[in-house]
């Protein structure tokens, strides 16, 4: 038998980020590399366990711990984590670039805690890309993005998949509801999205679900809106089953693994944005325009044909994206790393 090609994870999204997208993907991939290629790859994840701040446990820490493992990729999972020394290949999975405008200096300049997080961000940033000998993005739009910022490293477009643990009976429900499952902040317009519907008129409900629900749940006053946070996947999973349709409003997205998920219970996505939006959902998303809710939702509650070819098309684009097929192409892309010419 060859020997295990030896992998490493910088982990520390897992316990900063543990119910977000990075946490999810990364997760997940470990969890398929190890089912699919355990005879293949020895996989070690290393996180920060120390009061060291994350740079200086990177740049300094990781590589020492890469040497002593002696791995022979190291890849990191979520925008950044990258040491730039270390005698290893380094695979950086860039989701998105919205962290990069976040984390602008127009931005940076509003407040002292701005300007520490952007220094730190940039820093982590500008590392991890002149370190990174592979990049790794989640969609064709990422990719695109990327390739106008300029970026040289060689970029593989690997899609995310739909989590196997998001499974779940319907959960009853009095009234037919959309939901909303990600964050609160700006870019994601769920202020837009929660006006817009409370222009509507027929008999259902919006279910927002993510981190600050609460606080949301305190700037609105409709018995409309249901802000739920903290859930397990088997009742998130029941709510995306009993849902009517999903809905955002977000500006833009990298990938939006949330969509992925509820079309694969055949719930359609409405939308009003860009990015990779139209690119993920294809036939199982709909554009919503200004002022189009309403008449959407009413054709989807009075039409049944309509809503059964909808929510067809939504199963359908969904089986496009699988966490086997997800590790079976970062896999592949590992081998071909590890063949490749050394970067100069």
């Amino acid at each position: 038998m060859s020997q295990k090609i030896k992998i490493g994870f910088n982990g520390s999204c897992l316990a900063e980020d543990q119910h977000g997208g990075w946490a999810r993907y990364t997760s997940e991939l470990i969890t398929h590399l190890e089912k699919s290629f355990s005879d293949q790859l020895e996989i070690s994840i290393f996180e920060n366990f120390s009061q060291q701040t994350h740079i200086i446990w990177e740049q300094k820490v990781l590589p020492q711990l890469c040497k002593d493992k002696g791995i022979q990729i190291l890849h990191a999972p979520a925008n950044g984590g990258l040491p730039y020394l270390g005698n290893f290949k380094k695979v950086l999975t860039i989701h998105d670039l919205f962290s990069e405008q976040m984390f602008s200096w127009p931005h940076a300049f509003k407040s002292i805690k701005n300007f520490k997080n952007s220094i730190r961000y940039k820093v982590d940033w500008v590392a991890s890309l002149k370190a990174a000998d592979l990049v790794i993005t989640i969609s064709e739009f990422s990719k695109q993005e990327l390739l106008s910022y300029g970026l040289k490293t060689p970029i593989s477009r690997i899609y995310e998949g739909v989590s196997p643990r998001i499974k779940g009976t319907a959960i009853p429900s009095q009234k037919p509801f959309l939901i909303y499952v990600g964050t609160f902040d700006s870019r994601k317009r769920t202020d837009d999205l929660i006006n817009d519907f409370l222009k509507t008129t027929q008999n259902i409900d919006l279910v927002l679900v993510g981190r600050e629900a609460t606080l949301e749940e305190k700037r609105w006053s409709s018995p409309r809106l249901i802000f739920l946070e903290n859930l397990t996947d088997k009742i998130l999973a029941g709510l995306y089953n009993a849902a009517l349709a999903f809905i955002t409003y977000s500006k833009s997205e990298g990938f939006g693994l949330p969509m992925v998920e509820a079309m694969s219970f055949g719930k359609p996505v409405l939308f009003n944005g860009g990015g990779a939006i139209p690119e993920i959902t294809g036939e199982g998303g709909l554009q919503v325009e200004t002022g189009q809710l309403g008449p959407i939702i009413g054709k989807m509650l009075t039409d049944a044909d309509y809503l059964k070819r909808i929510s067809e098309n939504a199963t359908k684009q969904a089986k496009n994206f699988q966490w086997e097929v997800t590790a079976q192409e970062t896999f592949i892309a590992y081998k071909k790393l590890l063949n490749s010419v050394t970067k100069s």
